[in-house]
């Protein structure tokens, strides 16, 4: 899944993604407003990986719906500006941690 981050909203908009349905998509949206890995790595300008969803404490809100999606780690990586601006975030998600 490909955002792109939007300052002004603090908010990340979906612009690309692959495995996921339009309606699995909009289910994402509230991890990703909710503080998930892709929210967190926005904010903090670096990689975050939720080496399994099922373990991981800051995920734990989330878990019914990763469960729901199919999907046990994901690894969300800032997509940074020259200027050090975070632009988007690019997140991978995994079916087993």
């Amino acid at each position: 899944v490909l955002s792109l981050w939007e300052p002004e909203a603090q908010s990340l908009t979906v612009v690309a993604s692959v495995g996921f349905t339009p309606v699995q998509l909009e289910a994402l949206r509230g991890i990703r407003e909710g503080g998930g890995a892709c929210r967190r790595a926005a904010l903090g300008g670096r990689r975050v990986v939720v080496a399994d969803v099922e373990t991981d404490s800051g995920f734990a809100p989330h878990r019914a719906l990763a469960r729901q999606l199919g999907f046990r780690a994901v690894h969300s990586t800032p997509v940074m500006s020259r200027t050090g601006a975070c632009i988007g975030v690019l997140a991978v998600h995994f079916a087993a941690p």
